[in-house]
C-alpha cells in the first residue's frame, strides 16, 4: 500500500514506514513500558490516553508475518494499531502527514515508481524470513551448548530413559493420557528427578529435536508444584517432532499446543503430529516454519479451546491451513472417547480457513 503526501510531492510506501519504525522508541517517549514477555515479543505499560497500569500493549517485532504493532485493551480493543496509527492519534494527523513525519524522521526515500513496491515488498518479505531462519539457528545453537553445560547438569537421555521404566508417577502419567509406552520410548521421553524449592521432585523429561539431535528439553513434574513444565536451563523452545516436517510421512500435518497432546495423538494413530510449547509461541513458531509447513497439501491448526486467536494468527502465516475447534483439549478429548481416532478425524474434514 502507498499513499502520495500531496498530489506535487512524493509517494511513501506505508509498509515500509511500519517496518522501519522503531515502535519501541516512538511509544516509549510518551509512556513507561516493560517486558512481559521473554525475548521482548510483548511490552506493556500505561496507555498514554486512558491511563491504567498495563493495558498499553507493544509488540516491536509484531507477530508472525505482521508488522509491528499496538494496542490498547480499553481504546482500541485487542485490534493491532500500526506507527502511523500511534502518530495520527497522538498528533492529530491524517494519514499523508503523518506518513510524511514518519517518512522524515527515519529518512526514508519517496517512491519514484509506485510499481516499484511491489518488488520492495518481496525483498522484505524475504529479509524477513531469512532473519527468522537466521534466529532460529542462533537459538538451536544456544540450547545445544545449554544441554552440554555442567553448570546446569548435562543433559543424559540415555540414563533418563532409562528411568523411565522405573518410575511410577511417570508410567501412571503417560497411560492417563493415553499415550503408549512404545510411544514414549520411540521419542525419546525420560524421567528424572530436579531441584525445586530445596527438594527432588520427579518429572518426565521431553526432548525437542531437530536434525535428528536433541535442541531443548523440556520437564514435566508429576508432583504439585508451582509451574507444571519447566526447561532445561538455556534451552529455547522450538517446534517438537520437527523431523516430520522433512520426513513427510503424510499428505497433512497437525500443529498441536504441547508434545505430550501431540504425543497422545499419535498413539491415537495419527503419525504426522507437530508440537509448538504453548499459544503465545504458536504464530512464532509456526512463521518460522513456513515454508516446510507450506509444502503440505493441508496444515491443521489444533490448539487448545482458549486459543482461538493465536491459532488464526498462526493460520494465517500459512495458506493451506485450517483451523480445528474442539469441546476440550485434544488429549482430553480422545482419552474421554476412550483413544478412538474417528471423532478427530471428522473434526478434521470440517475444519475451516481462518
Amino acid at each position: 500500500m502507498f499513499i502520495r503526501v500531496t498530489p506535487e510531492t512524493a509517494v511513501y510506501d506505508l509498509d515500509e514506514i511500519k517496518d522501519v519504525v522503531d515502535l519501541l522508541d516512538l511509544i516509549g517517549s510518551d509512556t513507561a513500558l516493560r517486558r512481559v514477555t521473554v525475548g521482548g515479543g510483548a511490552y506493556a505499560g500505561p496507555c498514554p490516553w486512558c491511563g491504567g497500569t498495563d493495558r498499553f500493549v507493544v509488540r516491536p517485532q509484531g507477530r508472525a508475518s505482521e508488522a509491528p504493532c499496538w494496542w490498547c485493551r480499553q481504546c482500541t480493543g485487542e485490534k493491532p494499531q500500526s506507527c502511523l496509527d500511534y502518530v495520527m492519534r497522538r498528533d492529530g494527523l491524517d494519514l499523508s502527514a503523518a506518513a510524511s513525519y514518519l517518512a522524515g524522521m527515519y529518512h526514508l526515500e519517496p517512491i519514484e515508481d509506485p510499481r516499484d513496491i511491489a518488488a520492495a515488498k518481496r525483498d522484505r518479505e524475504r529479509a524477513r524470513e531469512e532473519a527468522r531462519r537466521l534466529e532460529a539457528i542462533e537459538r538451536r545453537a544456544r540450547s545445544a551448548q545449554s544441554l552440554q553445560d555442567p553448570e546446569h547438569g548435562p543433559y543424559d537421555g540415555d540414563a533418563q530413559g532409562a528411568a523411565l521404566m522405573s518410575e511410577p508417577l511417570a508410567l501412571a502419567d503417560l497411560a492417563a493420557r493415553g499415550i503408549e509406552l512404545d510411544v514414549a520410548m520411540a521419542y525419546q521421553l525420560g524421567a528424572t528427578r530436579r531441584f525445586v524449592a530445596g527438594s527432588r521432585v520427579p518429572a518426565l523429561s521431553i526432548p525437542w529435536r531437530a536434525g535428528g539431535e536433541t535442541v531443548a528439553v523440556q520437564y514435566r513434574f508429576l508432583e504439585a508444584v508451582k509451574g507444571r513444565y519447566q526447561w532445561h536451563p538455556g534451552t529455547a523452545a522450538e517446534l517438537w517432532n520437527a523431523d516430520e516436517l522433512t520426513r513427510r510421512r503424510d499428505s497433512a500435518v497437525l500443529v498441536v499446543e504441547g508434545a505430550l497432546k501431540a504425543l497422545t495423538v499419535i498413539s491415537a494413530g495419527i503419525d504426522s503430529v507437530v508440537a509448538v510449547s504453548n499459544k503465545q509461541g504458536a504464530p512464532r513458531v509456526v512463521g518460522e516454519n513456513q515454508a516446510a509447513l507450506a509444502a503440505y497439501e493441508r496444515v491443521y491448526i489444533l490448539l487448545d479451546p482458549d486459543a482461538r486467536a493465536e491459532a488464526r494468527t498462526a493460520a494465517l502465516t500459512i495458506p493451506n491451513s485450517r483451523i480445528v475447534e474442539l469441546p476440550e483439549k485434544v488429549d482430553d478429548w480422545l482419552v474421554r472417547l476412550g483413544m478412538d481416532v474417528e471423532p478427530l478425524l471428522c473434526a478434521l474434514r470440517y475444519a475451516r480457513r481462518p
